[in-house]
């Protein structure tokens, strides 16, 4: 019983490597934000989640919104070391329906796993979705239900907080879920250029 309290605020995230593979805040009055189910690809892979939640397709552009904060200051990840200032990132559809798919399978299939119990992993995903670039990284966290909290538990954890200050990343896909078990699930995906 004491675990099951305990969990809402327990801190899981885990960071996936992000070299290239050979693998396949108050929101602004004046801010609108539209979640169109066209900004993910039409493709039988993301099908299941074109249509969204709209608030939890609101966090995932507030989420883009403040990792460009935060690229744009640069930062220090520890062991992984300081970074300048960088571009800011692009919200892709392609990376947006992986993320997407991933929080709502990590939900459905009760694990937190960068990898699903059948073995599909972040690249495939990404590229199940058609994103065609390289490279490609992959942040997840569970528990928060705010873009600051969840941005707390990534900048303060060296790996996730290097595939957010990625240079070589030019593009960001957000996938949050709502579930009963774990809370918010968020999954973050990145690609470079293409």
């Amino acid at each position: 019983m004491a675990m099951k309290k305990f969990w809402p605020f327990f801190v899981i995230a885990w960071m996936l490597g992000c070299a290239p593979t050979e693998e396949p805040g108050p929101v602004d009055a004046g801010v609108e934000i539209d979640p169109r189910a066209d900004d993910i690809p039409d493709n039988a892979y993301c099908e299941g989640v074109k249509e969204w939640n709209e608030d939890l397709a609101i966090l995932e552009d507030l989420l883009l919104e403040s990792v460009n904060e935060v690229r744009a200051q640069g930062g220090n990840c520890r062991s992984q070391g300081t970074h300048p200032p960088t571009h800011p990132l692009e919200m892709e559809p392609a990376l947006r329906c992986a993320a997407r798919v991933h929080s709502l399978d990590m939900d459905e299939r009760q694990y937190f796993s960068h990898d699903s119990p059948t073995g599909e992993t972040a690249w495939y995903r990404i590229a199940q979705a058609g994103f065609g670039s390289s490279p490609v990284g992959e942040n997840i966290a569970m528990g928060s239900t705010t873009v600051e909290g969840v941005m707390a538990q990534w900048l303060n954890s060296d790996g996730h907080c290097a595939n957010i200050f990625n240079s070589n990343y030019y593009y960001m896909g957000a996938g949050v879920y709502e579930g009963d078990i774990y809370r918010h699930i968020w999954t973050q995906t990145f690609g470079g250029n293409f």
